[in-house]
């Protein structure tokens, strides 16, 4: 029996750097549609091809490989085009055209600070937050991995870093290249 989810990272042709991770079933990740702006143009001037690097029966652990291999590349530098930090979704989901419409409508007239509007737009670029962001409450998944042992701790937030008993402002530390360990533990997104 094969099974049903799997993990997949999307190359460019012209250099073979990884520009995308996905998690899909059947075969999402040879689809182009329902995909973002940023990840159409990189393929209109580059080309792709895809690789499906894991398989699960469960999409949770689907999920988390998803968030692990993001937090990956990032960390080895490699620029991806997705939006988010990964474990989001939900397989086979289609919208009506009135849920999608409520959706639009919800949006409609909403005004945002420009503080939110600079933390979106650097979000959907990849780029850093500011370390004062990072610090005051972390948003998504931070990846501890034990020096001595070489565990790995997904952490997802601030109340969970706390209750481990970590200290987000050394991990923010860690995260920006300020500090290289705390307690025992290097970190990366």
């Amino acid at each position: 029996m094969t099974k049903k989810f799997y993990v997949y990272v999307h190359y460019r042709l012209d250099n073979d750097s990884p520009f995308y991770v996905g998690k899909g079933t059947r075969h999402r990740d040879t689809r182009t549609s329902g995909r973002s702006k940023w990840w159409d143009r990189i393929v209109a001037k580059h080309g792709y091809y895809s690789i499906r690097v894991a398989h699960f029966d469960a999409e949770k652990e689907a999920f988390l490989k998803e968030i692990t291999l993001i937090n990956d590349f990032k960390f080895l530098g490699f620029k991806l085009c997705n939006l988010t930090s990964g474990g989001e979704g939900a397989s086979g989901m289609v919208f009506t055209k009135d849920h999608r419409a409520k959706l639009s409508a919800a949006q409609q007239g909403k005004v945002f600070s420009l503080e939110s509007r600079e933390k979106m737009s650097e979000t959907r670029q990849g780029a850093p937050m500011p370390v004062g962001s990072l610090s005051s409450s972390f948003k998504g998944v931070v990846t501890a991995t034990s020096i001595a042992s070489g565990e790995v701790i997904l952490i997802f937030g601030t109340k969970q870093m706390n209750s481990l008993g970590f200290n987000p402002g050394h991990i923010s530390k860690c995260l920006t290249g300020k500090a290289k360990t705390h307690k025992g533990y290097t970190f990366h997104r």
